[in-house]
């Protein structure tokens, strides 16, 4: 009964723990550009800066 009543809230751990790694690894990425390309991390630029380097696209699948 315990694993049929915490397996979504696993699922959505495992998912969100995915999600994290991803970002964190486009944060890394995005740190190590030329000190010209650093822009201010509020959510709205991070999320652009995720965006928009077409070397490294970052797709995220329902």
């Amino acid at each position: 009964m315990d694993t049929v009543l915490y397996s979504p809230i696993t699922l959505s751990l495992i998912g969100f723990t995915g999600i994290l790694l991803m970002a964190n690894a486009a944060y890394l990425s995005h740190q190590s550009q030329p000190e010209g390309y650093q822009r201010e991390l509020s959510m709205e630029n991070f999320l652009i800066s995720m965006t928009d380097s077409p070397s490294q696209p970052i797709v995220f699948t329902p």
